[in-house]
């Protein structure tokens, strides 16, 4: 199977330009980057043009804001990340493609350890009565990822995060948290908190890195929950480097890494040290250490700019229900 590429790409930024409107460059505390001109503003919330969609920006989640005739720096083309920072996807155009292809923007951190406490609050423990696994989220509307065989024959899971509150990590668990598109094939999954459940929770969204942002020899670092006995460890990192970009497995081509996994770390993020996921990880080796696969960016937007196709139905493949060929 070779992922099918969005060929179509907009400049959010140049269209409103365009058109007249004066653009503005925000940077949000998380480290994201959302480019469009203002609809409405007030002291509370911005409300911001994304052409195809408004975006409601909560002014509290923004560091700094400024035109992008003020920011000669940003025009793209410049900075091959800058202009992923700009593009979204013009076809099919999703809220959860936006946020994503909006929160590729890498950053700089000064350690490994703040980088890991950055990203730590949005990645979770993914459980049901089959076992648990891991998540992240991707989205503030509680749209999270992990593998297809974490949920596999479950509609509903239980998602708990640690999110920070106060200065302190707080533990949060979330039930009913529905399946809402899947891939046996990709083993990839999304996953929706209820939004009844959020109200009053702000959600760190872990970004998502360009395809292609990692070579054979990259720094990388898994985030899940292995267990050892009837315990939990919850977050548990390990470091690694990337051994391979194109590991052919049942024709689906994965990342291979030296960072150790273990059953838990199913379904959570494998992290660049600029704290963005650069693969899903998947499998891990039987009977041999420092042999893990993670499935690679390109498939994973696939995944996400296809959601229709790949969501959940009584009558979709997908479910488990199998069907006689015709005569």
């Amino acid at each position: 199977m070779r992922p099918l590429m969005l060929a179509s790409l907009v400049l959010v930024a140049l269209a409103a330009a365009s058109a007249g409107a004066e653009v503005e460059v925000f940077h949000l505390r998380n480290g994201s980057m959302i480019i469009g001109p203002i609809l409405k503003e007030s002291p509370s919330v911005y409300y911001v043009d994304l052409g195809y969609n408004v975006l409601t920006l909560p002014a509290d989640q923004v560091a700094t804001h400024t035109t992008m005739a003020q920011a000669p720096q940003l025009v793209p083309g410049e900075s091959g990340a800058t202009t992923a920072a700009l593009a979204v996807a013009a076809e099919p155009a999703t809220p959860t493609q936006a946020v994503v292809a909006m929160a590729a923007a890498p950053r700089k951190y000064g350690s490994v350890n703040e980088m890991i406490d950055a990203v730590s609050p949005g990645v979770g423990v993914v459980s049901n009565p089959r076992g648990l696994g891991a998540g992240f989220v991707i989205s503030r509307d509680g749209r999270m990822l992990t593998n297809f065989h974490v949920v596999e024959g479950e509609r509903f899971n239980d998602v708990t995060l640690y999110i920070k509150e106060g200065g302190r990590a707080v533990q949060k668990k979330f039930s009913n948290v529905e399946v809402v598109a899947s891939s046996a094939l990709m083993d990839i999954a999304l996953i929706k908190i209820p939004d009844k459940q959020l109200e009053g929770v702000t959600l760190d969204p872990v970004p998502i890195a360009e395809d292609g942002s990692i070579v054979v020899g990259s720094p990388v670092y898994a985030i899940g929950n292995p267990g050892m006995g009837r315990n939990i460890l919850e977050h548990s990192v390990s470091e690694g480097i990337v051994s391979s970009r194109q590991r052919n497995i049942n024709d689906v081509v994965y990342v291979q890494t030296t960072a150790a996994v273990n059953p838990g770390n199913s379904g959570g993020p494998l992290l660049s040290a600029a704290g963005s996921v650069v693969g899903l990880v998947t499998y891990k080796a039987f009977l041999q250490d420092n042999i893990a696969f993670a499935l690679p960016t390109y498939y994973i937007r696939h995944f996400l700019a296809n959601e229709e196709a790949y969501s959940f139905s009584k009558l979709h493949p997908n479910t488990g229900f199998r069907y006689l060929p015709p005569e």
